[in-house]
């Protein structure tokens, strides 16, 4: 248990504890008295709370006037001291880990820009890039092109000649009784011939 300590409180504290008390009458069966104690212990406990003493502990300290009185502290100062650095600790935690979060969303919402953005760039350079791929892939294709002349030229000047496609379709002469010849056949293929 903590010593006793000397305390001094406020005027505004003492007016509080002595203001106008309800009189002791009988209401009902129940005394008044009962009523005025639990107003004078609630004024007490808020005083208590306020400036860290056990209010049930507090007596009169004789010689000194209303204002001054003594109690067992509620906590010592150095446990005042030492649940103060607790609590900034907390504090200083609690907050870390808020920027934390807070840093976090920034960084990811960063990330989501980063990606949009090249994205946009990305379409804006397609167009270029298929034009310059394009360029390049024209010339690649129209020099295939070019080989495939130069072979077809060596091969006509060596003559190296390749069979003409058989004509499909039927020839009809001018003459009604003519009968169309299959073609490539030579023969005369008239009626009555």
């Amino acid at each position: 248990m903590y010593p006793r300590t000397e305390y001094e409180m406020s005027e505004e504290d003492l007016k509080a504890l002595l203001q106008p008390r309800v009189p002791e009458i009988m209401i009902g069966g129940y005394s008044t008295s009962s009523m005025q104690q639990a107003s004078a212990n609630n004024a007490w406990a808020a005083l208590g709370k306020k400036m860290g003493f056990d209010w049930e502990t507090v007596r009169p300290v004789s010689g000194k006037g209303q204002r001054f009185f003594s109690a067992i502290p509620s906590e010592t100062e150095e446990a005042r001291n030492e649940r103060l650095a607790r609590l900034a600790e907390e504090n200083k935690r609690t907050e870390i880990e808020r920027l934390t979060k807070e840093r976090d969303a920034i960084s990811e919402r960063l990330t989501k820009l980063l990606a949009s953005v090249i994205l946009i760039i990305t379409l804006l350079l397609l167009p270029l890039s298929a034009q310059a791929h394009g360029c390049r892939h024209h010339e690649h294709h129209h020099g295939h092109h070019d080989e495939h002349h130069a072979w077809r030229e060596f091969r006509e000047r060596h003559s190296y000649s390749t069979p003409k496609p058989v004509q499909s379709t039927p020839q009809l002469s001018s003459n009604p009784l003519q009968l169309p010849c299959a073609a490539g056949v030579k023969a005369d293929c008239r009626v009555g011939k």
